[in-house]
């Protein structure tokens, strides 16, 4: 027969609620330490996104000028005609904005040398500015937006021909 000795403390299952208490104030300190190394680490992230941005966007246009003889891509062109991306020089006067324009973005990734994204900056609150006529994706339009037809939300019947968001340097300055 064994004798079992019994003392009167019992073995511990978990925590003590000071035990716990310490370890979150702990966890709390360190997270107070990290944010602010994290949130440079963003920053720089972002810097270097909108560096290769610029980089591709540079590379393309001198492409560009290197294929179409030293010229560049126009800068702003009214469309001949609402909704297609042709343009007359004839109708470069202020009564055929309303048909939409033509931005040199859109002569660098149409022709497929840069992607539309390379014209967008991480830093802005969705990446940029949107286009004055969005078109028909909702996506592409800010809240309360109205394009020139005075339509807010989507209309396909007028589109600018420009890459979708435009990160301005401006922007990017204020956000970081």
């Amino acid at each position: 027969m064994k004798v079992r000795l019994v003392t009167g403390r019992r073995k511990r299952k978990g925590f003590s609620l000071i035990e716990l208490l310490v370890v979150i104030a702990v966890i709390a300190i360190l997270m107070a330490i990290l944010m602010p190394s994290l949130s440079r680490a963003r920053k720089g992230a972002w810097a270097v996104k909108c560096g290769a941005n610029a980089r591709n966007v540079g590379l393309a246009m001198v492409t560009y000028v290197t294929d179409y003889d030293s010229y560049y891509p126009a800068s702003y062109l009214y469309c001949a005609q609402r909704g297609g991306s042709s343009w007359n020089i004839r109708r470069q006067d202020y009564s055929h904005q309303g048909k939409g324009y033509l931005h040199w973005s859109y002569f660098l990734f149409s022709s497929g040398l840069c992607d539309a994204s390379a014209f967008e900056c991480p830093a802005i609150p969705r990446q940029g500015i949107p286009r004055t006529n969005p078109g028909a994706n909702p996506d592409d339009w800010e809240t309360n937006q109205v394009d020139m037809d005075g339509r807010s939300g989507s209309n396909p019947n007028l589109v600018d021909f420009q890459a979708p968001r435009m990160g301005c340097y401006e922007a990017v300055r204020q956000r970081l």
